[in-house]
């Protein structure tokens, strides 16, 4: 009997996301994948955009197709525009303003390969190198969340997934709500509801764009903190996230905190301005909860990062 070879769609949801698109399209496409492994498609949904994000797209490759939203319902209502068309044997997903390393889908595959729906695995995203802005405490807090996974959701303990870089099998792919804020916890809390396997593959990377700004970064924890209690509400379940675990096991969020702060230059510094982000973000949440409650459904694209010094000589 001959063996068969997974076939993968992509799926990536973009908002004027012209200057970037280009880069996270082609890094799926030059993936270094498994013997037989190859690309169905890559289905783009351009959501409300008003630059070229479409033609952009649509220029990179053939196999890409291309859904323009006229008006921006949201990440969960573009995500459903993918789940509907995505043939083959996987989904990957990729934020727009990410870039998936050369062996990152490999890597999903090979955590996929013992499970049996329904399951999704994630990828590590990371900081890029040296970026702007209050860098050290962006590098520690994509540590801490490496770190964090990795153990809890090694105990198959967690609820949660990030959802920069995510494969799912195509035939058990969530109903998502609309107006859902935050799809990669409601795909874990949903999950674990089925009784179904969160994994994560810590080797399968994706750059991602992060803020830049104090301002941005409060901004953004508050959508995702928001985001948590609503899926709280959806599901029933919460999502795992650090503060919590750390609540319930106070030793090991300790170690996991020393350990990831470890030989950092201004480590509590770093943690201090972390903690206020994370004090400030929850308020402004509890905030938006009361009625007439903040819409967070439509994200906020983050601000293009400075020209390199390298590129700005030239």
């Amino acid at each position: 009997m001959s063996r068969r070879f997974p076939s993968l769609s992509g799926g990536v949801v973009a908002y004027n996301e012209a200057p970037r698109i280009r880069a996270s399209l082609e890094s799926l496409l030059g993936q270094e994948l498994p013997p037989g492994a190859s690309w169905d498609r890559i289905w783009v949904v351009a959501s409300g955009c008003t630059d070229r994000t479409a033609d952009v797209a649509r220029s990179v490759d053939p196999r890409i197709r291309v859904v323009e939203e006229p008006v921006r319902r949201g990440k969960a209502a573009a995500l459903l525009e993918i789940f509907r068309r995505a043939p083959g044997d996987y989904l990957v997903l990729l934020n727009s303003d990410a870039v998936a390393s050369p062996t990152a889908v490999r890597e999903l595959l090979s955590a996929a390969a013992p499970l049996s729906p329904p399951f999704a695995v994630m990828g590590r995203p990371q900081p890029p190198r040296g970026a702007p802005g209050f860098a050290d405490s962006v590098a520690l807090l994509w540590e801490l969340h490496h770190r964090f996974h990795e153990l809890v959701l090694g105990r198959g303990e967690g609820t949660h997934l990030s959802d920069e870089l995510l494969l799912l099998p195509t035939e058990s792919l969530p109903p998502l709500p609309p107006g859902v804020v935050n799809d990669g916890a409601y795909l874990g809390a949903w999950l674990t509801t089925l009784g179904g396997r969160l994994a994560y593959a810590p080797r399968a990377e994706a750059t991602i764009q992060v803020p830049l700004r104090f301002h941005d970064h409060v901004a953004q924890r508050r959508r995702i903190v928001y985001g948590h209690h609503q899926v709280g509400r959806l599901t029933g379940v919460a999502p795992s996230t650090l503060e919590r675990f750390a609540l319930h096991h106070p030793r090991s969020a300790t170690r996991l905190l020393l350990d990831s702060m470890k030989g950092r230059p201004r480590a509590l510094r770093a943690f201090a301005i972390l903690l206020a982000a994370e004090i400030a973000a929850g308020v402004f949440a509890e905030w938006d909860r009361v009625p007439p409650r903040r819409d967070h459904t439509r994200w906020v694209t983050l601000p293009e990062p400075p020209p390199s010094p390298e590129r700005t000589a030239r």
